[in-house]
């Protein structure tokens, strides 16, 4: 979050007309990336009204005498409450009290969380979460008062302006996920040349060994897409990029992070299990692990939100295209019978993918997930193609194509059979009764006279 938010700063301090006001936020952006007495940031966006959905953000922000706003709101969530620092999101009211409802309504705006003495300022922290994991970085449920903040760009751009911070703090998040499995595998491996069991180490056991090379191969492939989108990343925030790799990066960002944060949660629960009785229990410290790893798939907008995000940038950015496009160019310089049949089966991928982006935007949507990992999927099994054609190394090789003949290579299921019909889904994950079509899943009460929980 800290280098996100100075990345904002770097961006658009210079779109704040007031000298003072500006040399603030010039200040901050010093210590955000000092090396010695530094200081973190905080991304406050999510409230009770809606987590993904900042569009019904209620924060609001009233102008000051000195061009500063005074925030007024409830965050539900504030992660790294401890930080020196945040950037949120809240609603300008005019003078006249009128505002702009929905996202184009919101503005971004920096808060310095503490006064000259230390206090906080103008914020009160009702609680601190009771989290699964991550428990080492502090969430909590705040209010501010009329707390001053800087408005950073214009009014009315706060969505648009904050994406710059998403696409750095999801692709932490996947720096995340890739740590974790790292560090899980690493243990798995060594727990398997000590550990003897029926006559032999288990590091000799064909099942076993199966099992590791499975989480090694998905970790490779997902380490080599990173790279990659980091490199993207790279060109464009040094103006180097293509008007096709500026889409590309927009597209490849939550597809890394929704593919990243849910194989992070599998390889991480085998490994976990791999050491059996031991790795459940707390001194192994798979178990904090798994729970730490688990928050990558929610933080910064869930697998299905980044499902649909990817979608969003199909429709408004011509974005699969210019995938299809890209994909193909690379697999038309791939040369050689050895590599023919690999060829072939990822072409046929990409013309399967293409054939069922010309479904309705409702049957686009309801399987936006499975979309979204089948085109994950391909661009994996290409980046690990080209690499071991570069290494000329055949353990590189068999690397790619378990990926490439990996039988989920495109997840797309076949809408034209009714059970994948979108009335059927809605039968079936609400448990609607077929007679009276009412609901029997949801309500205060349940079936057996238990009072529900209430979220």
């Amino acid at each position: 979050m800290s280098d996100g938010a100075s990345r904002v700063l770097e961006l658009y301090s210079d779109t704040v007309q007031d000298p003072k006001l500006r040399e603030e936020l010039n200040y901050a952006y010093t210590k955000l990336t000092s090396r010695t007495d530094s200081w973190t940031s905080g991304q406050w966006m999510t409230e009770k009204t809606g987590g993904s959905d900042v569009s019904r953000t209620e924060t609001i922000a009233t102008l000051n005498d000195d061009g500063s706003y005074a925030l007024s709101g409830y965050k539900y969530f504030t992660s790294a409450t401890k930080s020196n620092i945040a950037i949120t999101l809240a609603r300008i009211i005019n003078p006249d009290g009128s505002f702009r409802h929905g996202s184009r309504g919101l503005s971004l705006f920096f808060i310095k969380l503490r006064d000259e003495d230390g206090n906080l300022d103008q914020i009160t922290v009702h609680k601190l979460k009771e989290k699964l994991g991550t428990r080492s970085v502090p969430t909590a449920e705040l209010e501010m008062h009329e707390t001053r903040g800087i408005l950073i760009g214009q009014p009315g751009q706060g969505i648009k302006l904050i994406t710059s911070m998403l696409n750095i703090t999801r692709l932490y998040c996947s720096m995340g996920c890739l740590s974790g499995c790292r560090r899980g595998i690493a243990v798995v491996r060594d727990y398997s040349a000590r550990r003897f069991a029926s006559g032999k180490y288990i590091s000799e056991h064909p099942l076993h060994l199966t099992t590791l090379s499975t989480l090694e191969i998905t970790f490779k492939g997902i380490l080599h897409f990173y790279v990659d989108v980091l490199l993207l990343l790279g060109k464009v925030e040094n103006k180097l990029a293509t008007s096709e790799e500026h889409v590309l990066f927009r597209v490849f960002c939550p597809l890394l992070k929704m593919f990243s944060a849910k194989k992070g949660i599998e390889i991480t629960s085998e490994c976990l299990e791999s050491l059996g009785g031991t790795g459940y229990m707390e001194d192994s410290d798979m178990p904090r692990l798994l729970r730490d790893i688990q928050v990558n798939a929610i933080w910064e907008g869930t697998t299905n939100v980044m499902s649909l995000d990817v979608l969003r940038s199909i429709f408004r950015n011509n974005s699969l295209d210019i995938y299809l496009k890209h994909i193909r160019k690379r697999l038309s310089v791939i040369k050689g019978n050895s590599y023919k049949e690999d060829v072939d089966i990822l072409t046929n991928a990409l013309y399967a993918i293409e054939q069922f982006s010309q479904q309705k935007r409702a049957v686009l949507e309801a399987y936006s997930r499975s979309f979204s990992f089948s085109l994950t999927n391909i661009y994996i099994s290409l980046l690990l193609l080209e690499h071991s054609i570069l290494r000329r190394n055949g353990i590189d090789l068999a690397v790619a194509r378990r990926w490439i003949r990996n039988p989920q290579l495109v997840e797309i299921p076949n809408v034209g059979d009714d059970y994948y019909g979108l009335a059927v889904n809605k039968y079936i994950a609400m448990d609607i009764d077929i007679n009276t079509r009412k609901y029997r899943g949801v309500g205060n009460i349940d079936p057996m006279g238990n009072t529900r929980a209430k979220y």
